[in-house]
């Protein structure tokens, strides 16, 4: 996916089950806001197949479903990913998803978009600079704060989802 990151390309990653089975697929878009022709279009999706193929040397690769299951019930989270790794022992969270879904129809799509690295330093130096003005704060209050100390950890906990 490193390559994807590199040309700048969105991934969407569709996962759902039906009548105990279940399919994966994997795609890159365009947004509306985007000028960009079918050759970029084509690039994307051309980066995305090798990009599956060297992880996935038997990977079968074919066109999805055009129509894809209306469901009854939908829902939206927002969020970022962290690469931090889950216990040998525990489930992957799309495992808990499957089995949580039983033998309903379901599907879960992320639509995942390359944020610049600079963004990502800018954000990680903002929290380390709030996280100072916090302490500051506490240190000249003169006090012990609570709320400061549970202001910090969460200051940290967000900055640890960069390491």
């Amino acid at each position: 996916m490193t390559a994807l990151y590199a040309a700048g390309s969105p991934i969407a990653y569709d996962v759902g089950g039906k009548g105990g089975s279940i399919a994966i697929h994997f795609g890159t878009w365009v947004s509306n806001d985007e000028a960009v022709g079918a050759s970029t279009v084509n690039s994307r999706q051309q980066i995305l197949e090798a990009a599956l193929r060297g992880a996935y040397s038997a990977l079968e690769i074919e066109a999805p479903d055009k129509d894809l299951d209306v469901l009854p019930v939908v829902g939206i989270a927002l969020g970022a990913p962290t690469l931090k790794a889950f216990e040998a022992e525990a489930r992957a969270p799309v495992d808990q998803l499957v089995n949580a879904m039983g033998g309903m129809p379901w599907r879960c799509r992320v639509l995942a978009v390359p944020v610049p690295e600079e963004q990502l330093i800018a954000q990680r130096n903002g929290l380390i600079e709030e996280m100072r003005r916090v302490e500051a704060s506490a240190r000249a209050a003169g006090a012990s704060s609570p709320l400061a100390s549970y202001y910090s950890e969460l200051l940290g906990q967000k900055l640890n989802a960069f390491d």
